[in-house]
C-alpha cells in the first residue's frame, strides 16, 4: 500500500506538468505544484502529438501566458487547502429551497472540471468533480468581485481537465440544483491536451490508467474495493496477533513456483537479482 501510495504521487507530479492528465485529485488535498509554466517539452516529444494535440498544446501555453500577464499572477500556485470537500457540501446544504442563495458564507473547493457550458458572456456553468462527486458551478458576472474584466478573462482560459479552485457561497437555481456561486475563480493545473470523450481499447486503459479515471470514473470503484478487501484483512489478522513483514521484491536468490525468473541486473550494487 505504501508502494501504491507514493507511485500514485510520483504520477501526480509527473503527469500534470508533462502531459496533465492527473489521477482524479481529492478536495481535502493540499496541492502543490510547480510555481511557473511548464517549459516547452522536446521536439521528440512534441512530435509524437497529432496534429491536433499539437495545436491544442500550442492554443494553451498562449492562453495561460496571456492569463500570468494580465493577472499577474502564476499558472502553477504553490499551495491550495480548501475548506470543505465536495461530498460535504453537496451534504451539507442540500437542503435549501429551490433559488435560495447563502451570500452570507464564503467557502472554498476545488475539482477538476468536467464540463463547461457557456449559457452568455455573463453567466458560464461548470461540472467540477472531485472523490468521485461532482458539483455544478454557476458563475455569474455579478457575483464575481474581480471585475468584468477578469470574469471574461478566466472563462475563457478554462478547459475541460483543469484543475480549478473556487471561492463563493453556496446555492440552488430555480430548478433545484444544487450549485457553488463563485466569487473568485482561481485555475490550479491546466490540462495541456485534450481528454478524450471515451477510452473503451482495454490496452489503453491499463497504459494510461491515469486518463482510465478521469474519462471512466466507474473504474474507481475496482480499487476502492481493493482497499476495502487490504485493510479488512490485515485489520482482522492484526487483532489475532499475527505480524505482518514484507517480502523483498529483487533477490539474490530464485524463488517462487514454477514462473520463469526475470533477472534484472542493478547497477548501483553491479549485481545481478532475480524479480
Amino acid at each position: 500500500l505504501l508502494r501504491a501510495r507514493s507511485f500514485g504521487l510520483a504520477c501526480f507530479s509527473a503527469k500534470a506538468v508533462r502531459t496533465c492528465y492527473t489521477t482524479p485529485i481529492s478536495s481535502n488535498l493540499h496541492i502543490r505544484t510547480l510555481a511557473t509554466l511548464p517549459t516547452p517539452p522536446a521536439d521528440s516529444y512534441l512530435s509524437q502529438l497529432s496534429h491536433d494535440n499539437r495545436l491544442f498544446y500550442d492554443t494553451r501555453v498562449t492562453a495561460l501566458r496571456e492569463l500570468e500577464a494580465k493577472t499577474n499572477t502564476t499558472t502553477y500556485l504553490s499551495g491550495f487547502t480548501p475548506s470543505t470537500s465536495i461530498p460535504q457540501f453537496k451534504t451539507g446544504y442540500a437542503d435549501l429551497q429551490n433559488g435560495q442563495k447563502r451570500t452570507e458564507l464564503d467557502i472554498t473547493l476545488c475539482g477538476r472540471i468536467i464540463f463547461k457550458r457557456e449559457a452568455s458572456k455573463k453567466l458560464v456553468f461548470y461540472t467540477i468533480r472531485a472523490d468521485n462527486v461532482e458539483v455544478q458551478v454557476m458563475a455569474t458576472q455579478q457575483q464575481y468581485t474581480s471585475g468584468p474584466d477578469a470574469f471574461a478573462l478566466i472563462n475563457s482560459t478554462l478547459r475541460k481537465g483543469d484543475i480549478v479552485a473556487l471561492r463563493g457561497f453556496p446555492g440552488k437555481t430555480n430548478i433545484g440544483e444544487l450549485s457553488i456561486i463563485p466569487r473568485d475563480i482561481t485555475l490550479l493545473t491546466p490540462c495541456m491536451r485534450p481528454i478524450p470523450l471515451r477510452l473503451r481499447r482495454k490496452s489503453s486503459r491499463y497504459t494510461r490508467r491515469y486518463l482510465d479515471l478521469i474519462v471512466n470514473p466507474s473504474a474507481r470503484r475496482a480499487f476502492e474495493i481493493r482497499s476495502q478487501v487490504i485493510n479488512h484483512v490485515r485489520r482482522y489478522l492484526v487483532e489475532r496477533g499475527f505480524l505482518e513483514v514484507e517480502t523483498p521484491t529483487l533477490s539474490s536468490n530464485v524463488g517462487g513456483a514454477n514462473a520463469k525468473p526475470f533477472p534484472p541486473h542493478a547497477h548501483a550494487l553491479d549485481m545481478d537479482l532475480f524479480l
